[in-house]
């Protein structure tokens, strides 16, 4: 049986490979050794297993034995094997074989010295340095441009609603961009207070995700019912490298490095800001100072070989933290309207959910609810927006949830009583995993020992 395979989720892999570990044992199975196990969840699984009243007591002694961090297996055909505790390569119990030691990470001495090299750190030869004119508000047009302040030697670039500068140092570059005067007309906006009202009397196409049954004759007949609001905020990305990319043409070909997390995508919308095909683009990739979803797009590629373009010199054009939060697209906000009908033992009969802008991901209930009226609702966003990690789907768990609480405390129930006893919701993956970890014993010093330490 293949156990040993590493999870994504790191906070809890751990705990996975532990309980593996014990589940294999206990049934009698023979734990296999051919996947690769990282150290450092080597060690936790050990001291999971390790810990008094832990999932080590499960099994028999003579089948494992544990020191330091590190396992030794009596397995049958697995004798001698250690897994865990060897950072200098060292079989701690000795004789035996070991399993897997750890490896310095490639490069990593030039991570933790500043030596390794991501876009902003990049230099061509005749560089120049890249500032764009932002304007006072969003979807702003620019009327009028006032150069003439500007140092000799800096190119100034206009091109409709763009504006920016290119020059020999990012100092100049700086004073050049404050230097110019720019008129801008713009349209009012609403405010943080007047943004969730927005997004709602700004529906343009609202769709059914998924209906079953009536909702309005089941919450007719449901004695208890609960009708709520929840409200999602936008959230920056913020990733440590702000945007940052160095253009360069070469006649009408382009080479541009950005750290994005989708170079053919950058590329094709480099090949419609500039109309020349795809072909005379290339899109080179440095490693990249994190993203979250948030490095998409090429605003900051296009903006460089905008400048590069007039200044016939490589440019590059490094966004500032305020640009960042600013100009950068985020997470979006929704309002979500949640209804919900309930029988007095607890049994959800009726379900409606209204999301207002902040995507379907994870939108349609894990619940068993026989009648359901699940809706997206498409808004005019007055901020940019696009991916975050995990989607949408934080946002409509996070309404379902806190509803699924408020709900139970209507009924006077427990939320957190397991879902099978009360022969309501069916979550699966989630049910599983808990009743699992309960079977194998997860209490005790060991759950001390866990939850303690934020593993779960």
């Amino acid at each position: 049986m293949s156990c040993w395979t590493a999870r994504w989720n790191s906070r809890s892999m751990a705990i996975h490979v532990a309980e593996d570990f014990v589940e294999a044992l206990a049934g009698g199975g023979v734990v296999g050794r051919g996947e690769a196990l990282f150290e450092g969840f080597a060690f936790d699984a050990a001291r999971a297993i390790e810990a008094p009243g832990g999932l080590g007591d499960l099994v028999e002694e003579d089948r494992f034995e544990t020191l330091g961090g590190a396992v030794r297996f009596h397995e049958s055909g697995m004798e001698g094997l250690v897994i865990g505790g060897t950072l200098a390569g060292e079989d701690k119990f000795g004789g035996g074989e070991i399993a897997e030691t750890s490896a310095l990470k490639v490069g990593g001495r030039d991570f933790v010295t500043g030596r390794h090299q991501y876009t902003s750190d990049m230099v061509r030869p005749s560089m120049l340095f890249g500032r764009v004119v932002r304007p006072e508000a969003f979807g702003a047009t620019l009327v009028r441009l006032d150069s003439g302040k500007v140092s000799k030697g800096v190119t100034v670039v206009h091109e409709g609603d763009f504006a920016g500068v290119a020059a020999a140092t990012p100092e100049e570059a700086d004073r050049a961009a404050s230097a110019i005067r720019a008129e801008w007309k713009s349209e009012s906006q609403p405010s943080s207070k007047e943004l969730f009202a927005y997004l709602r009397s700004n529906d343009e196409s609202p769709r059914t995700v998924h209906e079953a049954g009536s909702v309005p004759d089941a919450l007719a007949s449901a004695p208890v019912k609960l009708k709520q609001t929840y409200q999602i905020a936008y959230i920056a990305h913020t990733p440590l490298e702000p945007r940052a990319a160095v253009a360069e043409w070469s006649g009408d070909r382009l080479t541009v490095w950005t750290g994005t997390q989708r170079p053919f995508g950058v590329r094709g919308e480099l090949a419609e800001a500039f109309h020349i095909p795809e072909e005379r683009i290339r899109v080179i990739v440095p490693d990249t100072g994190s993203g979250y979803g948030g490095k998409h797009t090429g605003e900051a590629a296009i903006e460089a070989a905008r400048l590069a373009k007039s200044a016939g010199k490589p440019v590059k054009l490094v966004w500032s933290r305020e640009e960042e939060f600013t100009w950068a697209y985020a997470r979006p906000a929704g309002v979500i309207d949640v209804v919900s009908g309930a029988t007095k033992d607890g049994q959800i009969v009726a379900w409606e959910f209204h999301n207002y802008n902040s995507r379907t991901a994870g939108i349609e209930t894990m619940y068993t609810v026989p009648n359901q009226r699940i809706e997206f609702h498409e808004t005019k966003s007055p901020l940019r927006q696009g991916s975050y990690r995990a989607l949408a789907s934080t946002a409509n768990h996070f309404a379902r949830e806190s509803h699924i609480d408020e709900l139970a405390h209507e009924v006077g129930m427990d939320p957190g009583v397991p879902v099978e006893e009360s022969g309501g919701p069916a979550v699966e993956g989630c049910v599983h995993h808990c009743c699992r970890a309960v079977r194998l014993g997860w209490q005790g010093a060991f759950r001390t020992w866990v939850w303690d330490r934020g593993r779960v």
